[in-house]
This record gives C-alpha cells, sequence and structure tokens, in this order.
C-alpha cells in the first residue's frame, strides 16, 4: 500500500500523457501558441496538475487504486 501511495503521482502523469489531457486545454504562451512537444513534457505537466489542480490532483483515483492494488497484494502474499 505504501508503495503504491508513493508512486500513485507518476501514474498520474503517465497517464495524462498517454491521454493528452491537459491539466489546461486553452494554455498560450506570449506568441499564442505552445509546441506540441513543450505540452508533452513530464516537466510541463507535472506543473500544470499542480497549478490547476493542487497537490491533490497528482492522488486523484488513488482510492480506486488502493481498492484494486491491495486484494492483489495481499492475495500474492497469502500464495
Amino acid at each position: 500500500m505504501t508503495a503504491s501511495v508513493a508512486t500513485y503521482p507518476h501514474e498520474v502523469i503517465r497517464t495524462r500523457l498517454q491521454t493528452l489531457r491537459l491539466p489546461i486545454a486553452e494554455d498560450m504562451s506570449s506568441d499564442g501558441m505552445i509546441k506540441l512537444h513543450d505540452r508533452r513534457s513530464v516537466i510541463y505537466i507535472t506543473r500544470k496538475i499542480i497549478e490547476k489542480e493542487g497537490w491533490t490532483g497528482l492522488y486523484k483515483g488513488l482510492s480506486v487504486n488502493l481498492f484494486r492494488t491491495v486484494p492483489n497484494s495481499a492475495v500474492t502474499l497469502l500464495t
């Protein structure tokens, strides 16, 4: 369970990058557009999640993940 909690922000960032679900779609730079490769960086996604959703945004869906992983780990440990 501790490992799931510690690594869950990585899962959120990875999922956002895979689906290109950006924390703010209408984000613009000084020249009017942000290049696609800038929006696909881990640092950019992490920064935008923290800016727009707060630190708790990195843990969205954690309870569902724990509901799935804790029983799985218990069964693995018992077998």
